[in-house]
């Protein structure tokens, strides 16, 4: 099953409700703009622990910035990150 995160999701709780037991996660970036580094490392833990779970996480529609911040702190390394196609 895969579980689809609506774009509106604006609070690191809200992710934390995400379904455990679906296989994949899907992220919309859409309206995310910039990313601070604490937020990032919150963002990292939580892909790590739905990781390590055995989900899958792919964040979509993400701005190019922050898709190469998420490539610096690591995210990539453990999420797809789709680029958004402007």
């Amino acid at each position: 099953t895969k579980e689809r995160v609506p774009a509106f999701v604006n609070t690191f709780g809200e992710l934390n409700e995400v379904d455990t037991a679906a296989e994949s996660v899907e992220v919309d970036c859409r309206y995310v703009q910039r990313v601070d580094f604490v937020a990032a490392g919150t963002l990292l833990n939580w892909v790590s622990d739905h990781q390590s779970k055995g989900q899958s996480i792919a964040f979509n529609n993400v701005n190019r910035l922050v898709a190469i911040f998420f490539r610096i702190i690591g995210i990539r390394e453990l999420a797809t990150v789709n680029v958004r196609q402007e």
